[in-house]
């Protein structure tokens, strides 16, 4: 009538904007709940990266230092024949 929305109408369209509301921040928190979740599975595969990086680069700086030790070894037997 007169294009005036009733009181009864009006309550019912604020419960479905309610509603609607609310499906849509479930949904977010949804998201936001999935996404730290994979950031921290990220964040772990990241730290078990480095660590193996780490344990390669060990390895590698005891053969060079040995392969260093050898090589001084040999100048060494060189020089004295």
């Amino acid at each position: 009538m007169f294009g005036f929305k009733s009181t009864k109408e009006q309550l019912l369209e604020e419960r479905r904007k309610n509603a609607q509301l609310q499906a849509a921040l479930e949904k977010t928190s949804a998201d936001v709940e999935y996404i730290a979740m994979m950031t921290d599975v990220e964040l772990e595969n990241v730290k078990n990266d480095v660590q193996d990086l780490r344990d390669r680069l060990i390895i590698v700086e005891q053969s060079t230092k040995s392969a260093h030790h050898r090589i001084d070894g040999l100048t060494g037997q060189a020089k004295e024949d």
